[in-house]
This record gives structure tokens, sequence and C-alpha cells, in this order.
């Protein structure tokens, strides 16, 4: 997967992701796919566990946080 100016491999996961705010709330997306890095083409993984799609959904970018949140709030 190319994200910023680096290759990164590894493997798509899913597993339920929530992100909290200081206030105590939560918005969760359940079975979540996202990709979790094994290598990385320069430099090392030290840092990195994998990378949560925040972006707008595209195959450069992978699935979409977001996305998945407001497709699961219309069901």
């Amino acid at each position: 997967m190319q994200f910023g100016a680096n290759t990164y491999m590894g493997v798509m996961k899913q597993d339920d992701v929530c992100l909290s705010n200081y206030q105590g709330g939560s918005y969760c997306a359940y079975d979540f796919p996202f990709f979790l890095i094994d290598k990385v083409a320069q430099g090392s993984t030290q840092g990195y566990d994998g990378i949560l799609g925040l972006a707008p959904a595209s195959y450069q970018n992978g699935p979409s946080f977001v996305k998945y949140l407001a497709d699961a709030r219309q069901i």
C-alpha cells in the first residue's frame, strides 16, 4: 500500500475500532477492515501498527473509517 511518500507491506485485518474524545464520547466501527503493517520499503515500522482510513474511500487509501460510520448510520 502506498501511503504518503512510502510503501508499506502487510495484510488486511478486521477488528472493532473505536475513536474516543476527551468528553467520553466514542465512535465505533465493528469488524472494520484495516491494513496491518509488516514492513516498510524505507525506514522502519517503529511507531506504526497499522493504517486507519480517515481519508475518503478509494483503492489507494483503503477502507475509510468515516465512510464506514456514515454507511452504518443509514441502516
